[in-house]
């Protein structure tokens, strides 16, 4: 009886991991409709799941959905909808969606203000002192410093870009000198 009860324990555990496995994985919008067709879903689809998935699967296309993440992330009204595309270009380091990501730590939606800090966090590269939870007055006083903390570190990555811009040009310099 303890073996039968086992047994049975196993294939169950051994199902609901499987059925996890395949929610995670499988993703039914993947390759039959194209980005323009899962930003439109995403931002006017039927009900929170049916877009959230379609925001997922886009957020899954990386790069190749860069500027319609970008859209869904001004467009969307839905919070869940919002966090999956503010996750979609933490992962992708997408620099210019950073003014959104930073008001977003505004939003009303406290899962929204959650995913914005931590893709702040992840393209600025610095753990920021910020609760999502906060009372309003003092998340505004933090996103108020996060937003300056931003603007150095952009600054400083321009001054860094442009200086292996000079440094690229006096090596193709070099080498062409070298070629004569």
């Amino acid at each position: 009886m303890l073996n039968l009860q086992h047994s049975k324990l196993w294939w169950l555990t051994l199902v609901v991991l499987g059925a996890a496995i395949l929610a995670i994985y499988w993703q039914p919008w993947d390759d039959e409709y194209t980005n323009q067709e899962l930003l439109e879903a995403a931002l006017h689809g039927g009900d929170a799941s049916q877009r959230v998935e379609a925001a997922s699967t886009l957020a899954s296309r990386k790069h190749a959905a860069r500027p319609l993440l970008r859209e869904l992330l001004k467009e969307s009204s839905d919070p869940a909808v919002v966090a999956v595309a503010i996750q979609g270009l933490a992962e992708i380091w997408d620099y210019q969606s950073m003014p959104e990501m930073i008001a977003a730590l505004d939003h009303e939606d406290l899962f929204v203000r959650g995913r914005a800090i931590g893709a702040v966090q992840r393209i600025i590269g610095v753990e920021l002192e910020y609760l999502a939870n906060d009372a309003p007055a003092e998340r505004r006083s933090k996103t108020s410093y996060i937003a300056k903390v931003w603007q150095q570190r952009r600054q400083n990555r321009q001054v860094i870009e442009r200086l292996e811009g000079l440094a690229q040009t006096d090596a193709a310099t070099s080498v062409a000198n070298n070629e004569r």
